[in-house]
C-alpha cells in the first residue's frame, strides 16, 4: 500500500 497516494487522493474527499 501506499498511504502517501491514498492520502493525496483521499485530500479530493475531504474537500467535497
Amino acid at each position: 500500500m501506499q498511504p502517501i497516494v491514498k492520502l493525496e487522493e483521499d485530500e479530493e474527499v475531504l474537500l467535497n
